[in-house]
């Protein structure tokens, strides 16, 4: 992942404040998408049978149709990898 932000233009610093307030709950700052997608991910990670049309619906305004797409499948791709 942090590759992956690298990539995306943040240096060293930011990528580890930025891992540090997603890994301790401190959302706030980040865009209401970020923070959507955020969720989702943490909700298919801790009760998954819990994600409802409701969240996709979320994230789906939050970031639209086809970044939602993106999310969701790198969230799963991420829980498989994972597991």
């Amino acid at each position: 992942c942090e590759m992956l932000m690298e990539e995306g233009g943040l240096t060293k610093p930011q990528i580890a404040d930025r891992t540090q307030r997603m890994a301790e709950g401190d959302w706030r700052d980040f865009t209401p998408g970020e923070r959507a997608a955020f969720s989702l991910a943490s909700e298919m990670t801790l009760t998954p049978w819990t994600v409802s049309d409701e969240d996709i619906a979320t994230l789906e305004k939050t970031l639209g149709p086809d970044r939602a797409l993106d999310a969701i499948w790198w969230i799963s791709r991420c829980q498989f990898m994972t597991k």
